[in-house]
């Protein structure tokens, strides 16, 4: 039964990014952007799950329940959803041409992206951490 969480989540994940991406390109002309939100999205989005599965769980959410939704969202939906294999071969290719632009792309992914867990979390978890 699991398999279907995980596909399920996972189709929509890749369409939601899918569809980020044809705007971007569209928009910009480029995919970064998109990959640089999805990947802060995601993060975001998982500390918010993780919140609410943990306080949920304390709410009489039942064990299987909670595993249901963190398979759904952490494997299927945020797993189809970031990339981070688009994002290391854009600071790739970047590092080629633009090295600065290259080492700022890749720290503000990695800390805008531990920034949005933590504040996906706080805020799940209704204004606390815990």
């Amino acid at each position: 039964m699991m398999w279907l969480y995980i596909t399920g989540g996972g189709a929509l994940g890749a369409v939601l990014r899918y569809w980020l991406t044809s705007f971007s390109l569209w928009r910009f002309g480029i995919s970064m952007p998109a990959t640089f939100s999805v990947n802060v999205i995601g993060a975001f989005v998982l500390g918010f799950v993780l919140a609410l599965i943990n306080l949920r769980s304390h709410q009489g959410l039942t064990p299987q329940a909670a595993v249901n939704a963190f398979v759904f969202f952490e494997f299927g939906l945020l797993g189809g959803f970031t990339t981070f294999s688009t994002y290391i071969l854009e600071f790739q290719s970047m590092l080629r041409e633009k090295p600065v632009m290259a080492f700022l792309y890749m720290n503000a992914s990695v800390l805008l992206s531990v920034f949005a867990i933590a504040m996906g979390y706080f805020i799940g978890a209704g204004g606390y951490f815990g």
